[in-house]
């Protein structure tokens, strides 16, 4: 006799439910199939699941179907969470340095255009070390290479300070 199982117990997963999960471990172990060796390195995944999935890279199409099954596995065996984060981490690495960067030329920019910006409130919480004498005279030296139309050197520098803080 079959056991009847309660829709409002909370372990209870409807097998269309199962199966998507499934095919979301499987899609992870994709992910972290497609990954050079040093980032996959950098998983929080065991030394055997990472062999397994070197392994898998060289295998035909239809061995490595059967292969994205096992891992599928394997990746929900692990914490698929803290696997799923650290591929973000990596995948959005490069959006994280870019905003770092424009914000730091926007600061620099705003620098040499305002005098008074090297005391604002927003830029000096943002570089506690930072020596508002230097900044102010790095600003004031690229205004002024601006206005003799020289090359931007004072700027470069001033950009090369606050990312140095």
């Amino acid at each position: 006799m079959s056991e009847v199982v309660e829709d409002g117990d909370p372990e209870f997963k409807s097998k269309t439910e199962r199966k998507r999960e499934f095919k979301q471990y499987q899609a992870l172990a994709r992910k972290l199939l497609t990954m050079p060796d040093a980032q996959l390195d950098q998983m929080p995944i065991s030394e055997s699941l990472a062999d397994r999935l070197r392994a898998a890279r060289k295998l035909s199409k239809s061995a490595l179907q059967r292969e994205l099954r096992f891992l599928g596995k394997h990746v929900s065996e692990s914490d698929p969470q803290t696997i799923e984060a650290a591929i973000n981490r990596i995948e959005h690495a490069h959006d994280l340095n870019t905003f770092a960067f424009k914000r730091l030329e926007s600061w620099r920019d705003r620098l040499i255009d305002d005098d008074e910006a090297a005391t604002t409130d927003e830029i000096l919480t943002a570089f506690v070390d930072a020596d508002r004498q230097q900044i102010r005279q790095l600003a004031r030296n690229a205004r002024r290479e601006r206005e003799r139309s020289q090359a931007p050197k004072s700027a470069r520098a001033l950009f090369r300070y606050l990312a140095s803080l």
